[in-house]
């Protein structure tokens, strides 16, 4: 008797706790998500500000955001 009962034990339980539920799966790919995001924009930042191909690329974009001419020779350095 104590042999019937512990297989239905067994095989009431779950054979993996481990498996992540799918309201956690789901926060654990927003939260890897925005960490990626958040990577890359640091990544751009740093370009952008330390390199002098980031500063040309900053120099181009001043004029998209408003009613800016911009006329440069030469270009070299960085923002920092």
């Amino acid at each position: 008797m104590s042999n019937t009962s512990s297989q239905n034990v067994t095989e009431q339980t779950p054979e993996n706790n481990n498996t992540p539920k799918p309201k956690r799966r789901f926060w654990r790919k927003v939260r890897m998500s925005v960490l990626v995001f958040l990577v890359l924009f640091v990544v751009f930042f740093v370009w952008l500000i330390s390199t002098n191909s980031g500063l040309r690329f900053a120099v181009l974009q001043l004029p998209k955001l408003g009613k800016t001419h911009i006329t440069t020779r030469t270009l070299s350095g960085s923002i920092l």
